[in-house]
């Protein structure tokens, strides 16, 4: 804690140094062999035509212990694995999926608009070690088949604007790991178990916008979006009192939806501008690809309705500003000349907080997820180039400083206080108005670096290069 003195170990909450009880081992292998291929074609003045496809075939070794500080000398028989006494979680395996896509897409240009087509055919298989085939719609083996259409049309409206739409379907593989999970548990937990049988999670997607041209200079662009988000994977309960497991399915959804401005130009040559806003909603069921079973083990009943999501921010601000000079280039800004074969950016970011959910926060005995903020967050950082030429050796010099104005931006709150430096109430002190706080009594524990966004650093470089 900076205060020059050991601090004691017994009573922080670690079981060793920086190891707490959420600790995990992990080691994962995948190997991947690829086949890929495309033709393109200007079959016609008004028809660009692209057709491809791929496939991969994964071997994959998942190694894996929670709560790797537990040790039970007296399992017999051994569980699979190394260190076959510890943990209380071990989940071991090898599997062999596979993956692959064909997709053919027609460029249509005519002297009013252009018009992108597309279908894009996936495809995953689970392996020849799945215990079951899916007998399903759209299945052949144990394969998983899925047809992805898409349009997108952009056309002038003006000299200087142009209006899009683009609609589309598109598919996620599940982490293969949530196919095959089967752990080894030696504890009275709720059982979780993979499930072979999931599908693909899946986006329809909308965009409208409308770009307008500022001369040669700038523009600015304006977009709303929306996504629809399905087959979302979460945990349901299987079986009967007492002997329930959970196992992962495709039950959630949820939405997206926005407005995004952009602005860029260059009002001199050696300055250029960006500007970017965002508002978005993000709704859904979950955040969580185990919520069920986490609320299952807490005894909260599941939400019944949309909530936010955990990435739903409200408001976002990117500003950069560009200056540059190549060589050769000796500009004069604001009437001071420069010299050549230097560079400065400057970004300026700014967010509101992303939601969380407090502990007290209830709605008819219901827990209300995500219903309280963190705070804002705003950051600059600065980097500059210097760079020179000797013979064909290309020399340059790097300083970049990031969190500039050395803000502190909190990343991660407590729930039963929302705040990120103290996790209980009873460890605050406040003033007779029952109000103010007065001080606060933190544990080495609730000061958790990973609760702050970094504070200003510094970073010096340099680079040599060849120019053949």
């Amino acid at each position: 804690n900076g205060n020059g003195i050991r601090d004691n170990v017994e009573g922080d909450q670690f079981y060793d140094y920086g190891f707490d009880q959420w600790a995990q081992y992990h080691k994962r292998y995948t190997n991947s062999l690829t086949f890929k291929g495309d033709i393109t074609s200007q079959i016609t003045k008004v028809h660009y035509v692209k057709t491809g496809f791929e496939f991969k075939r994964f071997r994959m070794k998942h190694e894996e212990i929670q709560y790797p500080w537990y040790m039970d000398e007296s399992r017999d028989p051994l569980p699979p694995g190394d260190w076959p006494l510890r943990g209380i979680f071990r989940d071991y395996f090898t599997r062999h999926p596979a993956s692959g896509a064909y997709y053919i897409q027609d460029k249509i240009e005519t002297k009013g608009m252009i018009i992108n087509l597309g279908l894009r055919l996936d495809f995953t298989y689970a392996g020849p070690e799945v215990e079951e085939v899916r007998k399903e719609e759209f299945s052949l083996f144990g394969t998983e088949i899925r047809l992805s259409p898409r349009f997108g049309i952009s056309f002038p409206i003006s000299e200087f604007d142009k209006m899009y739409f683009s609609y589309g379907h598109f598919s996620q593989v599940p982490e293969f790991q949530y196919f095959y999970q089967d752990t080894t548990q030696f504890s009275s937990a709720i059982r979780l178990y993979g499930n072979p049988n999931l599908h693909s999670e899946e986006t329809i997607a909308y965009q409208i916008g409308v770009v307008h041209a500022f001369g040669n200079r700038a523009k600015m662009e304006v977009r709303g979006f929306y996504k629809d988000i399905r087959k979302l994977i979460d945990t349901e309960s299987r079986g009967y009192a007492p002997f329930t497991y959970q196992i992962r399915v495709n039950k959630d959804y949820g939405s997206v939806r926005g407005v995004e401005l952009h602005f860029d130009g260059s009002p001199q040559r050696f300055v250029s501008l960006s500007f970017d806003y965002s508002l978005m909603w993000a709704m859904g069921k979950s955040s969580s690809d185990r919520q069920g079973y986490d609320y299952d083990y807490q005894g909260i009943p599941l939400p019944l309705r949309e909530y936010p999501l955990d990435w739903d921010q409200r408001h976002s601000i990117s500003t950069v500003v560009d200056l540059r000079s190549a060589s050769g280039e000796f500009p004069v800004l604001l009437g001071l000349s420069f010299p050549d074969k230097w560079g400065i950016n400057i970004l300026t970011q700014f967010a509101t907080g992303f939601p969380y959910t407090p502990a007290e926060a209830e709605e008819g005995g219901r827990v209300i997820p995500n219903s309280a903020r963190k705070p804002n967050t705003t950051s600059t950082n600065i980097k500059a180039t210097k760079w020179f030429f000797l013979g064909p050796l290309r020399y340059e010099f790097l300083v970049e400083i990031r969190n500039v104005f050395d803000r502190t931006n909190i990343l991660r709150v407590y729930s039963e206080t929302g705040r990120p430096d103290v996790s209980d109430k009873a460890n605050i002190e406040y003033e007779p108005d029952g109000v103010t706080i007065k001080a606060i009594h933190p544990t080495e524990y609730d000061l958790n670096p990973l609760n702050w966004q970094p504070r200003r650093n510094m970073f010096i470089g340099f680079s040599l290069g060849y120019s053949f």
